[in-house]
């Protein structure tokens, strides 16, 4: 099993190398506290090497996200222009088309093989829809990008103010 490094060497370091492929990842954490920075550091160090990456965002707008990574130092513009990033935007998705789209995510990402697929938040699949469609949406969905893939996943979950868990899984 291969590792997809982190590009933050402190990190490496702890990680022995980094992540396995084949993998899912939880960051989680208080808003604020950086779990959208780490996760597109990582990807963006892995497409500055050649690695193909997706991020599927339910919290912001391709605009959105794009403006705010450029603050933090990372062009997904020019990773995009490459042909090394795509961005799906959930936000804006009215919720009786989410089956469809998913159905085209899950075979767009599995035609374009990317090696790092980041969601952000997976908290918010659970909050739209529920506890059995989150489960559904971590076990068989992202499930089924990982393994035809063999990619690592990125996923973030919010855990809100005075909860010492994270939202809807336990």
């Amino acid at each position: 099993m291969g590792l997809i490094a982190t590009g933050i060497p402190s990190l490496d370091k702890a990680l022995a190398g980094g992540f396995s492929k084949g993998t899912s990842i939880l960051i989680a954490g208080n808003p604020g506290t950086g779990k959208t920075h780490l996760a597109i550091h990582i990807l963006y160090n892995n497409l500055q090497k050649g690695l193909k990456g997706a991020y599927v965002s339910f919290a912001e707008s391709k605009k959105q996200f794009y403006k705010n990574a450029l603050e933090s130092g990372v062009d997904f513009w020019e990773m995009e222009k490459q042909g090394l990033f795509r961005f799906y935007d959930m936000l804006t998705m009215p919720r009786e088309e989410m089956k469809e789209f998913i159905d085209f995510l899950i075979r767009d990402l599995i035609e374009w093989q990317p090696e790092i697929v980041v969601f952000d938040s997976v908290t918010v699949v659970g909050q739209i829809f529920g506890e059995v469609m989150l489960r559904s949406f971590l076990h068989s969905i992202i499930g089924r990008i990982v393994n035809a893939l063999d990619a690592l996943a990125i996923l973030i979950g919010e855990i809100p103010y005075g909860e010492k868990k994270g939202g809807f899984w336990r």
